[in-house]
C-alpha cells in the first residue's frame, strides 16, 4: 500500500519492508512529534568578566528526532499478532536509514496545492515500545516509535530535475592551427530551479563528458563551484553531491581535489534560483541538477 489520503504516514526501512500508518488502516495514528524546528547547534563563547558570549557567526541546525505513538488493531488471536508482526518487521534497526513518507495539510506540513504536501525524511530506528496491557484483549496494541533523522531537512515527495546544455562557445582553435590545441569554452543559457519550500535545500549535480573544468554558477547568490583541471571525455561523468560535499568521478572515485578554492557549496534558497553551467568543450554536453523542495 502507498499513501492514498491526508493524516497517513508510510514508513520504509532499507530492506524494502514498509507499513502505512494512519486514517483507513489498522494502525492509528494518536500522536505525531519531531517536525518543528530542532535545536539550532552554534560554535558560540561566553564572554570573560562580561555578560552574554561572542557569536561564532554559524547557526546550525542538530538532527530531527521524531516520535509518535500508533494503536495497532485487529481481532484478538492471528490478525492482531500479524498486524503487530508487520509493524516491528519494517521497524527494524539497520546501518542504512529508512523513509518516513507523510501527508498532513495544515500550517507547515501542507499547501493550498495539495499536490505539493507527501514529504518525506530519511530516518534510523532509535526505539520501539509495546504496551502489553489488559485491554490488548480487546484487540489494541499501543506502540510508540522514535526515530532519528541526520539531516533534519524535510523534503518534497517529487525530485526535480534540470538539464543544462552548453549552448554558447567562444575562443578555441584557429586554422592553420599550432599544437597542442585548445577547444573553446562553452556556457548555457541561465536556468531558474525552483525551491517551492521554506528553507535551503542543497541539490546534487552530474557533469557530463566531454568536458574541461566543469562549473556551475549560482547567480542568485553570486556563489559557484568549479573542478579546474578535471577532463571528462565522452561518456564519462563526475556527481557532486553538495550535501555530503563529496566529488566522485564515474560515481566511485574521489576528485576531490580539483574543486577550486574559491568554490563554496552554496544551496537553492527558497525560491527562484538561476544557474549557469560552463566548461571547455569540444561539442555540446551537460549538466543535470537535481533536487527536493525543502521544509524546516
Amino acid at each position: 500500500m502507498a499513501i492514498s489520503q491526508d493524516y497517513q504516514i508510510e514508513y520504509t526501512n532499507p530492506d524494502g519492508n514498509s507499513i502505512l500508518i494512519g486514517a483507513e488502516t489498522d494502525y492509528d495514528l494518536t500522536e505525531l512529534r519531531g517536525f518543528g524546528m530542532p535545536d539550532v547547534r552554534a560554535n558560540d563563547i561566553n564572554r570573560l568578566d562580561a555578560n552574554g558570549f561572542v557569536s561564532s557567526r554559524v547557526e546550525l541546525l542538530e538532527g530531527r528526532n521524531i516520535s509518535f505513538r500508533v494503536v495497532i488493531y485487529g481481532a484478538p488471536g492471528d490478525t492482531l499478532d500479524t498486524n503487530v508482526t508487520n509493524f516491528s518487521k519494517a521497524f527494524q534497526l539497520s546501518d542504512t536509514p529508512g523513509t518516513l513518507q507523510f501527508k498532513f495539510p495544515g500550517p507547515g506540513l501542507g499547501t493550498a496545492d495539495t499536490t505539493n504536501d507527501e514529504r518525506f525524511v530519511k530516518c534510523y530506528v532509535r526505539r520501539v515500545t509495546k504496551q502489553i496491557l489488559a485491554r490488548n484483549s480487546s484487540g489494541r496494541i499501543p506502540v510508540f516509535v522514535s526515530l532519528q533523522c541526520p539531516n533534519p531537512i524535510i523534503n518534497g515527495a517529487e525530485q526535480h530535475s534540470e538539464d543544462l546544455s552548453l549552448s554558447s562557445f567562444t575562443g578555441g582553435a584557429t586554422f592553420n592551427a599550432t599544437f597542442n590545441l585548445s577547444f573553446g569554452a562553452g556556457s548555457s543559457a541561465a536556468t531558474v530551479c525552483t525551491n517551492a519550500g521554506n528553507f535551503p535545500q542543497n541539490p546534487v549535480v552530474k557533469f557530463n563528458g566531454p568536458a574541461t573544468d566543469p562549473k556551475l554558477t549560482n547567480n542568485t547568490s553570486g556563489e559557484h563551484i568549479e573542478l579546474k583541471g578535471l577532463t571528462l571525455a565522452a561518456g564519462e561523468y563526475c556527481d557532486v553531491d553538495f550535501y555530503d560535499r563529496s566529488v566522485l568521478k564515474g560515481g566511485s572515485t574521489s576528485v576531490y581535489n580539483y574543486v577550486t578554492s574559491d568554490s563554496t557549496w552554496w544551496n537553492l534558497k527558497p525560491g527562484d534560483n538561476s544557474l549557469t553551467f560552463s566548461a571547455a568543450s569540444s561539442s555540446a554536453t551537460t549538466c543535470n541538477v537535481k533536487w527536493y523542495d525543502a521544509w524546516i
